[in-house]
């Protein structure tokens, strides 16, 4: 198996420009103080074997049970194996179709009475059931739609997460602003530079995998230069959540810039993914950002409410073999 490596250069010439200025003073806010932040989820997370982030759940009141949290899913999934310890069955009759990054398959659902974490509660969630591969050690995924507007704080190098109702509150000035464009299928897309390529990068905290669609292969291969920005590895094959494997030339590609940091020797996998055209991405160079790139950091904050990537100044440089 292949293991990905890379290093990360923090650009702090950007810190001062980011940094939150604090408050001028008690007296002269006060009028005008913003609802103070309402902390809704705090638990520690654990790493599965693949580097996904996975957090504890409560279903119909038992549990815990393990989800991972997938920033690149619109929908809140459940495992077969978690139903099945639960006591409850799908519903055949009421299917909905699952896309993953290359397959489409249609798959049954259940209404789960009540799920928690934390503070945050929902009721009557009607959730797709999938048996697969991927789901192997997790019980579940959650999704954006139980994210809400809310900040989410991923602790990677304190294995904990954070769910925050922060009313509008602005970045903590420890952390840098990348702000970034939700869209109907993938809600967090940032513009970013990938081997001197200008391309739009979504934010997948449940794909292990960095991959890049056929326009960013294209347009590195036509760049002047290009032969130093990038390089093949192999060919492989990546499996997605239906269980369709799509066949990837898996490469080294010089540096990835994106907002105030910049990313070197990135190992992305390219391929005709359709998920890139159910995204509307297809037309112009654009990378999927998974959690081989992500867990290099020191930690990620996703604030959806201001549609905003808060980065931790103190950010850890990461490596492996």
């Amino acid at each position: 198996m292949i293991r990905k490596s890379l290093a990360i250069l923090p650009m702090v010439a950007a810190l001062a420009a980011c940094a939150t200025p604090q408050d001028s003073g008690r007296s002269a806010g006060a009028a005008n103080a913003r609802p103070a932040p309402v902390l809704l989820y705090s638990e520690s997370t654990r790493p599965d074997d693949l580097g996904r982030i996975v957090v504890p759940v409560m279903l119909n009141g038992e549990g815990p049970f393990f989800f991972m949290l997938d920033t690149g899913a619109t929908r809140t999934v459940i495992a077969r194996q978690t139903l099945e310890k639960l006591g409850l069955q799908a519903d055949p009759e009421r299917q909905v179709l699952l896309r993953g990054l290359s397959g489409v398959k249609p798959i049954p659902t259940v209404l789960v009475r009540r799920m928690q974490a934390g503070s945050m509660q929902f009721n009557e969630v009607r959730m797709p059931v999938l048996d697969a591969p991927i789901l192997e050690g997790v019980d579940g995924v959650i999704g954006n739609d139980t994210l809400g507007q809310h900040r989410v704080t991923a602790d990677f190098a304190g294995d904990q997460i954070l769910i925050v109702d922060t009313q509008g509150a602005p970045a903590a000035k420890t952390h840098l602003v990348v702000p970034f464009t939700p869209l109907s299928r993938a809600p967090i897309m940032v513009d970013a530079i990938v081997g001197g390529v200008r391309a739009r990068a979504i934010i997948d905290t449940g794909g292990a995998d960095t991959l890049g669609n056929v326009a960013l292969l294209r347009a590195l291969r036509r760049q002047v230069r290009g032969n130093g920005n990038y390089k093949l590895i192999a060919q492989i094959g990546i499996t997605d959540i239906t269980d369709t494997t799509q066949q990837a030339l898996l490469m080294s590609v010089k540096s990835l810039t994106v907002g105030p940091l910049e990313f070197a020797n990135l190992r992305v996998s390219f391929g005709n993914y359709s998920i890139f055209d159910r995204w509307d991405a297809n037309d112009r160079p654009t990378l999927l950002i998974g959690m081989d790139t992500l867990g290099l950091l020191s930690g990620l904050v996703i604030d959806f409410q201001r549609k905003e990537l808060h980065i931790p100044i103190a950010t850890t440089a990461g490596g492996g073999s």
